[in-house]
């Protein structure tokens, strides 16, 4: 049969590929195409597209740059990963040797890496330690993002046939949609913008392998599979896309098509199972808490609800909570309704391949990309994710992008009508998504935007069920942190006034109390994060801290043990106990715990202070002396140090030294009798 012709951009513009009786097959030998002059301008309006989508994009998205860290995961990744804190060789290898917070993505981690080397550093007085400004870091994933974007126009374009229409819809869509803002907006996410960006650029190159038979374009889009895998795992689904290509582009399935596949597969078969091992160690999968029912209903709930935030993207947060614990049966009829509706859809799926495969290839990319976090084997404790959509929504708008495109370019009277709607629809939707993003994009500005949004959107009144308590908790540590401990203990006494089990949150309520003196509580909030986890850390350490305070020595140096049992390497039990020995009177076993201070920390002008002091109780003078020089070489302004000189040199019978360092001390402040002073005198 003749192909028809379709209204046309220019002469060269391919028919549109998976429509019948249109499609135009695949050869995969090069068409030979001639020059004419109409040529230059339609590769201007090309570029001049793409442009304005980038634009708008940026536009969209710059107010990330004001952003800083959250306390989701930016931590483990940045702020609290000594291994991005420089970029070296020893670094590197562990970027490729062992998993980071609880993934294998090295390239990720690289990329982190040279963002915290290229950015300033800044005093974080809340932390009491100097971090890397979050400007770079959101700047490294706005480019990423746009780059992205840029590569989802070229695959949509060469994959509709050179239609300018379905690039410039898709593209857009994929650049401003809300539900995207997680993963441009979360600096956590470096992951989502560099595997994408790999991952379009290799289904570009794959276009062109199949085309032209070249086994540069087909070496490059392993090279490019290869880097998004070690950007993020869930790459790990290219291979399927790869056959939804040839389905689409009527590739012939003979042993060359299923040949070139197998090292495809293989790599995903390897990195998948690199996940799933990692993710199971780390007990970020679980298998055991729901059914197998539950989990047929998660998955189908996932899958709905993510095609209807295409279309509404409303309600959106950084953390959706389960509806209810593992076993518990009361779900939401919408969990239930899911599979039916599932069902509905794939049936609507099925007849439409009678008369055009973009519906079928649409939803098919969909689900291929987003089935592995569907939920069906339990990751985390959300039941759904916005940037689990970043990669899978494509397929939705390239469908979309294509019905408008032949709406537009039909001459049927019956489609001509529907131009202007089409046209005021997309406009309409896009200025929603524009104005939903920038709004969104506020959200992710610092850990209490980010929990209230949370909050907000789930409201412990509603959720009688299952409250979000990872919101309240998380809030409250920021809340804690900076002092504002009245909003820090309202927070977690809505957690615990519902029965939390979470050890860690009694044990930071205890760290609330004791700050407002209120040390009956504090010592009870403590005692109840232990009964609840017997090697919950942070409670002894903290309660042991509480006791030094207090001068409860004894009971003090007891959970400082058991906070080294749990952590033997930890530098503030350490710390903690030393004081407490030296207050008591233990000086040798002092001497003991800030000697392998020393070692670990040598600059740590404290430990000096305090081995100084345990020196001069026991009568060691010379090494008093050397440790009270030693502090005040690393912080010459302590005048402590130079009140403790001064007393040493009086010991040793040398008064010009010791009337030098009283009056040193005295003009940093330090408090000294006129009747000592004159006695140096």
């Amino acid at each position: 049969m003749k192909a028809m012709r379709l209204p046309t951009l220019n002469p060269q513009q391919k028919p549109v590929p998976g429509d019948r009786p249109e499609s135009n097959g695949v050869s995969g030998k090069k068409k030979s195409v001639k020059k004419t002059g109409t040529q230059q301008p339609y590769k201007n309006h090309i570029f001049i597209s793409l442009l304005i989508i980038l634009s708008v994009t940026l536009f969209t998205y710059i107010p990330s740059l004001k952003n800083g860290f959250t306390d989701w995961d930016d931590p483990d990744y940045v702020l609290k990963n000594e291994s991005v804190q420089a970029l070296n060789f020893e670094n590197i290898h562990s970027f490729f040797t062992r998993p980071m917070v609880t993934n294998y993505h090295p390239l990720t981690m690289m990329s982190l890496a040279v963002d915290c080397q290229l950015s300033e550093k800044q005093y974080n007085p809340y932390e009491g330690r100097y971090e890397p400004d979050a400007k770079s870091f959101h700047l490294t994933n706005l480019i990423f993002h746009l780059l992205s974007t840029g590569m989802v126009f070229l695959f949509i374009f060469q994959l509709s046939g050179k239609r300018i229409i379905p690039a410039c819809i898709t593209a857009l869509w994929f650049g401003i949609h809300p539900m995207h803002t997680e993963s441009v907006a979360w600096i956590s996410e470096r992951k989502d913008v560099l595997y994408a960006f790999f991952f379009f650029t290799g289904l570009t190159t794959y276009l062109k392998y199949i085309r032209s038979g070249g086994p540069k374009f087909y070496a490059a889009t392993l090279l490019f599979f290869l880097l998004s895998l070690l950007s993020k795992p869930a790459a790990v689904v290219f291979p399927l896309v790869l056959l939804l290509i040839d389905y689409y582009e009527n590739r012939t399935f003979n042993g060359r098509a299923v040949v070139d596949k197998i090292i495809f597969f293989l790599l995903a078969l390897l990195f998948g199972i690199i996940t799933f091992t990692i993710q199971k160690e780390s007990a970020a999968v679980d298998l055991q808490s729901y059914t197998l029912f539950e989990r047929v209903l998660f998955a189908s709930y996932g899958f709905i609800t993510y095609l209807w935030k295409m279309i509404c993207p409303t309600g959106l947060a950084a953390f959706y909570p389960y509806p209810s614990p593992a076993g518990n049966a009361n779900l939401p009829v919408i969990y239930y309704l899911s599979p039916l509706l599932v069902l509905i859809l794939g049936f609507l799926i099925y007849k439409s391949i009678s008369f055009t495969k973009v519906i079928f290839f649409g939803f098919a990319f969909y689900l291929a990309t987003v089935v592995l976090v569907l939920q069906f084997i339990t990751v985390g404790s959300a039941i759904i994710a916005d940037r689990y959509t970043y990669v899978p929504f494509v397929g939705l708008f390239f469908m979309i992008g294509h019905t408008i495109d032949r709406i537009w370019y039909s001459k049927k009277l019956v489609s001509l009508k529907y131009r202007t709607p089409a046209v005021l629809l997309i406009t309409l939707f896009s200025g929603w998504c524009i104005y939903l993003t920038r709004n969104q994009i506020t959200v992710w500005e610092n850990s209490e935007t980010l929990w209230t949004n949370v909050i907000n959107t789930f409201p412990p009144e509603e959720n009688a069920v299952y409250v979000p308590g990872v919101a309240f908790k998380q809030r409250g540590i920021y809340y804690g942190i900076r002092n504002r401990t009245d909003e820090a203990l309202a927070d977690y006494e809505v957690l615990v006034n519902r029965n939390s089990k979470d050890p860690e949150i009694y044990s930071n309520l205890g760290n609330i109390y004791a700050f407002r003196k209120e040390y009956d509580k504090a010592f009870k909030s403590y005692a109840a994060a232990i009964s609840l986890n017997t090697n919950k850390f942070s409670a002894y350490l903290n309660r042991g801290i509480l006791y030094t305070v207090m001068k409860k020595h004894e009971a003090a140096i007891a959970d400082y043990n058991e906070a080294l049992r749990i952590d033997p390497s930890s530098i503030k039990a350490y710390q903690g106990r030393a004081s407490s020995y030296f207050e008591s009177g233990k000086y040798e076993l002092a001497l003991a715990d800030l000697n392998y201070l020393i070692r670990k920390i040598p600059n740590d002008y404290n430990c000096f202070f305090l081995r100084g002091m345990c020196h001069f109780s026991i009568g060691n003078l010379d090494e008093s002396l050397n440790d009270f020089q030693h502090t005040v070489r690393i912080n010459p302004g302590y005048a402590p140090a130079f009140y403790n000189l001064s007393g040493v040199y009086l010991k040793l019978n040398d008064k010009p030294n010791a009337l030098k360092n009283a009056l040193k001390a005295k003009s940093l402040g330090h408090e000294i009798s006129e009747s000592y002073l004159n006695h140096l005198k």
